[in-house]
């Protein structure tokens, strides 16, 4: 976990500091195999997004000023880690992807079953984590933890479907990413006190937020050399994005069955998929300036906008 490496990350980076000495309490206690699976998660090189959305949403809500509340958020944002990272695990074992962030992935270094344990290790610690927070947090998290399971065998469902509709893609990416984000954002809203209406706005944000970073996500699987996966990896598990949606309406299904990369790549550049998704992706964007803009500017807010922007313009 890379807690320094982004700009972002500068406003709460000895809370992101906190974070990794609470997993690693949880999780690098232990000796031989359990040992070895969590080094491989400490150097995997995660950004840890949700968990600093979370926190900047407290800072620009004076609560990271309150010293009773900053173990509680703390280990509500290791929980947060936890069931991110969780659901990479398997989501990996799931699609028999190899590398991830261009290391090579869980399975592929350990194998299925120790994976799937593993996986499994990592959900449980987030429970704990979490157990003994305030009932609406706990509710929260866990209603997102719901969405994420069922959303990814709702994309499972649709393997391979080249008739897929935007709406049945957006409500997979709902569930399976923006989910968490939103919980990440909502989870500030109620520790800060603020209302219902307040609480389903920061949750609407985050919802927004994560549909961008998957969309985003997405377009990278086709056009970024930087990704850390093989170029076309979704198409290859089955996965119809919405990058494929829209070729799909331009060209057909048959398109995509070109044997060569280049080839097909070329096709997608001459179809103008980077573009259209793009125009999609500025409407999210507009969507999700809003909140951060609201704020009067100081270093979280400058953060949480940076995150923003980072989440269309970045290459991995």
């Amino acid at each position: 976990m890379e807690q320094a490496k982004y700009a972002f990350h500068k406003p709460v980076s000895g809370f992101l500091r906190q974070i990794e000495k609470v997993v690693d309490e949880v999780m690098a206690q232990r000796s031989g195999l359990l040992a070895e699976l969590y080094e491989h998660v400490r150097f995997s090189g995660g950004k840890m997004i949700r968990a600093t959305l979370m926190l900047l949403l407290c800072g620009l809500n004076r609560i990271l000023d309150d010293g009773k509340k900053r173990s509680q958020i703390v280990e509500i944002a290791a929980a947060i880690e936890l069931l991110h990272f969780s659901s990479l695990i398997h989501d990996d074992i799931v699609d028999r992807a190899n590398y991830r962030r261009g290391k090579k992935t869980f399975h592929s270094h350990f194998g299925d079953r120790v994976s799937v344990l593993w996986g499994d290790f990592m959900f449980i610690n987030s429970l704990n984590l979490i157990c003994f927070q305030k009932k609406a947090v706990r509710e929260v998290f866990m209603n997102a933890a719901g969405e994420m399971i069922a959303a990814q065998i709702q994309e499972q469902e649709q393997a391979f479907n080249y008739r897929l509709e935007e709406k049945v893609y957006l409500d997979i990416i709902r569930g399976k990413t923006a989910a968490l984000f939103a919980a990440a954002c909502e989870i500030p809203a109620i520790l800060a006190g603020l209302s219902t209406v307040e609480r389903n706005y920061y949750r609407s944000f985050g919802l927004e937020l994560g549909i961008l970073f998957q969309i985003s996500d997405d377009l990278l699987d086709i056009f970024s050399a930087n990704s850390g996966k093989d170029c076309f990896r979704d198409l290859a598990e089955g996965k119809i994005t919405l990058p494929y949606i829209l070729f799909i309406k331009e060209r057909g299904a048959d398109a995509l069955r070109s044997p060569q990369k280049k080839k097909l790549l070329a096709d997608f550049h001459d179809a103008g998929i980077l573009e259209k998704t793009g125009l999609i992706l500025d409407e999210k964007l507009k969507k999700c300036r809003i909140l951060p803009g609201g704020f009067p500017p100081s270093p979280f807010q400058e953060a949480l906008t940076e995150i923003v922007e980072f989440s269309i313009d970045r290459d991995h």
